[in-house]
């Protein structure tokens, strides 16, 4: 089959949509996601019957390579290429060329067909710009993606997934979407970046329930109040330092809603670890207890601590 939609719409059969509304949703509601797609660009009709469907796909991701776009819908690739006349469009064996297109705005385009339908209910949204990205490239394929999701925000998924992506990037992307949707926040680095303040001042930052921060060859910097508000989140940070340990103590106190933690940090932690120890049980004397309870207005929780990480659990929870 091919994956253009431009070029799939004009092949269809005109006396189909001529039929009765009741058999032509019917049909229609048969189709994969991917087809329901090209049947949107056949006729009004079809549009007004796909408007109150749901979209059926559940994961998107929009994967920005050096002079590629893939859009990944439920696992299915559909890749847009420039060309000296326009771009290919491309699903499996299967390609489309459409000359005097572009193909980032072709690719967005596409995406806004999925965007626009009020019913849908995503459980992932994921968003990679790969770091050989030419920066003028970079700039304009943010810029479409942003103004198209201006205009049906705001968008609803479960998950929210950025890889190697600048702060300004999320917090602009962060902030279309529905608050009280997004459970889980997902970080894909190579090196961390500084998490700045405003990140934690979105609703949406708050209102989620988990953050996985990963990154490969250096942490992430941010404030340790900025992660308290997750129930469970795991981070890499470059630095942990005894103030934070201090954060954290004070933080727990009153933390209701916490219940797990892992930090790992870069740098190693073998000069401070026993202080840290003391600090959570004063009676640990001989620094060699990596793994102890701590007991607190908070909760009671269990504490693992070594040279590389910092593990919170709270008792009683299957986190």
């Amino acid at each position: 089959m091919s994956t253009s939609i431009d070029e799939l719409s004009k092949t269809a059969s005109p006396s189909f949509s001529e039929l009765p509304i009741e058999l032509v949703g019917e049909v229609l509601n048969k189709l994969d996601p991917i087809d329901r797609l090209i049947a949107w660009k056949v006729s009004s009709k079809f549009q007004k019957i796909l408007m109150v469907m749901e979209p059926g796909f559940k994961e998107i991701k929009v994967d920005f390579i050096e002079r590629n776009v893939h859009l990944i819908l439920d696992g299915n690739v559909l890749q847009y290429k420039p060309t000296k006349t326009g771009c290919i469009v491309k699903r499996n064996n299967h390609f489309s060329s459409l000359k005097n297109h572009d193909y980032i705005e072709t690719a967005i385009r596409d995406l806004r067909l999925i965007f626009k339908r009020p019913k849908l209910e995503l459980h992932l949204f994921s968003v990679i710009i790969e770091i050989l990205y030419k920066k003028e490239e970079r700039d304009r394929l943010y810029m479409f993606l942003t103004e198209l999701m201006r205009r049906v925000e705001p968008i609803n998924t479960k998950t929210i997934s950025f890889t190697r992506m600048h702060c300004e990037e999320m917090k602009s992307i962060l902030s279309l979407l529905n608050a009280n949707n997004i459970e889980k926040i997902e970080l894909n680095f190579h090196h961390g970046i500084l998490l700045e303040n405003y990140l934690a001042q979105l609703e949406q930052w708050k209102n989620a329930k988990e953050l996985c921060a990963s990154a490969v060859f250096a942490g992430f910097y941010t404030s340790i109040e900025n992660l308290f508000n997750f129930r469970k989140f795991e981070i890499n940070l470059e630095t942990f330092t005894v103030a934070d340990a201090v954060k954290i103590k004070n933080i727990l106190l009153n933390s209701a809603n916490f219940n797990y933690c892992k930090i790992e940090y870069s740098m190693q932690f073998v000069a401070h670890r026993f202080e840290v120890a003391r600090l959570f049980q004063p009676s640990n004397t001989n620094g060699n207890l990596d793994y102890f309870a701590y007991k607190c207005s908070g909760g009671n929780y269990i504490i693992f601590l070594d040279d590389y990480h910092l593990e919170i659990q709270r008792e009683n929870d299957e986190s």
